[in-house]
């Protein structure tokens, strides 16, 4: 064989190697129809598949979106002659008419999601009277409330319009199906926050209000979502008295749960997901819970929807497209609740009188009240309480001023401010009995994985307390903004304000960035080991003061060498579990496809294939390639990437 034939063959081999790869990754890639879905795939086959694209547009009629068809229900005799005679059926007041006219406008929005993962979606059904008062006030064209409480997903990172968010296009969706100019959404979703950060704010940050509330806290309280952490846990009580404060607001708002799903970071089996453990409080309260991952696992598994068109490549956000199936989740439950009170209720009937009435259970959590006293400023409102801000700088360290992170920095240690935190409400002759529960102060700091150092917090005027000193690392990859307590607070009696002061710490540390953005006052039970995010920072530092960890307690030590009246510095060696992304061998077990897929684009794998045959020195492809006049448009190229033909150049 010669060597040009040589060549020849091995082309041959490498394309036929390519299109098996080609053929294996994008198996079961294609949607076909389900008749039992009801769905229209519309010219699915001018979609451009590139399974790395960041944003797929949803709103791309290639697509394929589902209509919702009404099920018929059977009807009497007696009811189609009473129709037919101008009257009701079932003696709710509505023609029949006037209920497929009411239908029609509900279903008009169409998902992107099937009825059966619709369905699947639903985590928990709970009890949907306070859910029926809701969409009621909104079938009768009254104005309306919503307010979203979440971290940074809800907050719409992950798209690049605010728009897109989920969020936005609910409320899109709300104000289109039944117009209101006084409609109202209020999101004060907060990124790198937890259910207990917001809970100490949450009556300053909703109002009273409030007709509906979603809260979306999976992600960020996945952290301390292990089994062995579940039992009685301080993120777990602070997410109950959040949910009990929402459901006790005046008008008894209609609460939500919804969990996102971000399988690289909470765990690419389905079991893997912390959400079954923070599940448990919602389905205590009966709260409708609504599951991203239940919806979308098996379609992000077997590939039909790759997990690169919905997530971006941060692996925490979704984008444009993922968010639009959030916002489908979200709208579909709504649509089938609005089904029933058209199908159900009475013109002019108010519902459920009786779910505005009872009284909530009682905690789930021993002695887990939200009556205690609380308070907090958090940004502009906490700025406007710091004094003695000399070397600090007041940042928005947002991606985009739809979504701000303002606090206080400093990056040199040494540097210390002064938060004046008002006493009012917290004095004996001000507070109630139960308001004698002992005070807790609390900073927020940003925790991260890099850079951030620590922080030393001392009172100083007005109140007394023990000092305390946190490191600000985060052991899991991730930036989330915590609480950093004082505990026992004592006010001395006449003081207006309790002054704190916030100190960069000496440590000569290489890394020593500091990040302040807000101040709480409360008297809720505040237990420290929400703080358990240290471990591997500290190992790594060669902290002064030791930790000791017995029996998954957190102890607290002051270090032997420290002066009397030294801050004591909290401390955790116990191993809880993190939900990092698997290895690409593990992504789904007896996968190559799945396997590869998560590694590397398909196109890419096909790419790196002609590129190493291309370039061989012989091959009369390489001196092409070389030569710069090879373009993409070719039909050759096709595969190997999508959009505008462009020319590849030395």
């Amino acid at each position: 064989m010669s060597e040009v034939q040589g060549t020849r063959t091995r082309h041959v081999i490498a394309i036929v190697c390519a299109a098996a790869v080609l053929i294996r990754l994008t198996e079961g890639f294609w949607p076909a129809e389900d008749t039992q879905w009801n769905a229209e795939l519309v010219n699915t086959s001018s979609l451009c598949f590139n399974a790395s694209v960041e944003d797929v547009n949803p709103e791309d009629p290639a697509i394929w979106q589902y209509s919702r068809a009404v099920t018929a229900q059977p009807r009497s005799f007696l009811q189609n002659v009473h129709s037919l005679l101008g009257g009701t059926q079932d003696g709710s007041g509505l023609s029949q008419g006037q209920k497929a006219a009411a239908k029609e406008n509900v279903l008009a929005y169409r998902t992107l999601l099937s009825e059966t993962m619709l369905s699947e979606g639903l985590s928990n059904i709970g009890d949907s009277r306070r859910m029926e008062r809701f969409v009621q006030k909104l079938l009768n064209g009254e104005p309306v409330t919503m307010v979203a409480l979440g971290g940074s997903i809800t907050a719409g990172q992950g798209v690049v319009e605010r728009q897109d968010g989920y969020i936005s296009r609910l409320y899109r969706w709300i104000q289109e199906t039944f117009p209101n100019e006084r409609h109202q959404l209020i999101n004060k979703a907060l990124p790198g926050t937890t259910s207990a950060y917001v809970s100490p704010c949450a009556l300053q940050m909703v109002p009273p209000s409030a007709d509906f509330v979603l809260l979306e806290f999976t992600f960020n309280d996945a952290e301390r979502a292990s089994t062995a952490q579940a039992a009685d846990d301080p993120t777990r009580r602070g997410f109950e008295r959040l949910i009990r404060k929402m459901l006790n607001l005046p008008k008894r708002p209609a609460v939500a749960y919804f969990h996102v799903w971000t399988p690289r970071r909470l765990g690419f089996h389905f079991y893997e997901s912390p959400e079954s453990v923070i599940e448990m409080v919602p389905e205590y309260y009966g709260l409708p819970s609504i599951s991203m991952r239940n919806a979308m696992y098996h379609m992000v598994a077997d590939l039909t929807v790759p997990a690169d068109w919905i997530w971006r490549g941060d692996v925490n956000h979704a984008n444009c497209l993922g968010h639009r199936y959030m916002a489908d989740l979200v709208i579909g439950y709504l649509q089938n609740i609005m089904l029933h009170v058209i199908d159900h209720v009475r013109s002019g009937e108010v519902l459920h009188e009786e779910a505005v009435h009872e009284a909530l259970h009682m905690p789930m959590f021993d002695d887990n009240w939200e009556t205690h006293a609380s308070h907090c400023q958090i940004d502009f409102d906490f700025k406007s309480l710091v004094s003695e801000d000399k070397g600090w700088q007041w940042v928005n360290e947002g991606k985009s001023p739809d979504r701000p992170k303002w606090g206080f920095v400093s990056e040199t240690e040494g540097d210390s401010l002064v938060v004046k935190v008002p006493s009012e409400g917290f004095l004996p002759e001000d507070g109630r009995d139960i308001d004698n529960a002992p005070l807790t102060m609390a900073v927020s700091c940003l925790m991260s994985y890099e850079r951030t150092g620590a922080v030393k917090l001392e009172c100083e005027e007005g109140c007394t307390c023990k000092p305390r000193e946190y490191s600000l690392r985060h052991w899991n990859r991730v930036s989330l903004v915590y609480w950093k307590p004082l505990l026992n607070v004592d006010l001395i009696n006449g003081t207006e304000a309790c002054h704190i002061r916030v100190t960069n710490p000496m440590r000569n540390a290489t890394e020593s960035k500091l990040k302040v953005t807000g101040v709480l006052a409360t008297r809720e039970t505040f237990l420290m080991s929400i703080y358990d995010y240290n471990k591997d920072a500290e190992e790594a530092e060669k902290a002064e003061v030791e930790a000791a960890h017995l029996e998954g307690a957190l102890l607290e030590e002051a270090s032997p060498e420290a002066a009397p009246g030294s801050p004591a510095v909290i401390r955790n060696l116990s191993g809880g579990i993190s939900f990092k992304s698997r290895p690409c061998a593990d992504v789904r077990q007896h996968s190559m496809r799945a396997a590869l897929q998560w590694a590397l684009p398909a196109w890419a794998l096909v790419a790196l294939f002609a590129l190493i045959l291309m370039w061989e020195r012989k091959g009369s492809w390489g001196s092409y390639l070389r030569s710069g006049e090879l373009r993409l448009q070719s039909p050759w190229w096709r595969p190997f990437g999508c959009g505008k033909a462009s020319v590849l150049k030395q």
